[in-house]
């Protein structure tokens, strides 16, 4: 199934519920980006959520233009405030269903946000 095993810059529709935490998601349903496939766990990949509403730029947030055809149907951001890991089992369902990919200088920079964050 495409989709169902996550690669860098893969975009999905993640219900809250299928990641280990959800009660720091938010909305029901946001659009996540994985940063991290985590190829050896077999539990779960790192994904960065997507907001339309709460950007800022000057903190280090991506910018992120509307996508229709990868389901971001408003201007938004990607931003480390909102890292998720997000169940391996679930990835490619309907709850965690494919998008399409990041691609460009989207792409890089919301990898680059991912790679250069201070942990």
């Amino acid at each position: 199934m495409p989709g169902s095993q996550p690669e860098n810059s893969d975009v999905y529709s993640v219900y809250r519920n299928v990641t280990t935490n959800p009660t720091t998601v938010g909305n029901r349903v946001r659009p996540m980006a994985c940063v991290a496939s985590r190829k050896f766990d077999p539990a779960v990949w790192t994904a960065i959520a997507r907001s339309s509403t709460d950007g800022r730029p000057k903190e280090g947030d991506v910018h992120s233009p509307a996508q229709a055809a990868i389901g971001l149907d408003k201007e938004g951001y990607w931003s480390l405030r909102w890292l998720h890991s997000v169940l391996k089992e679930k990835t490619g369902t309907g709850a965690c269903a494919f998008r399409g990919r990041l691609t460009g200088t989207e792409r890089d920079e919301v990898l680059g946000l991912y790679r250069g964050r201070q942990t």
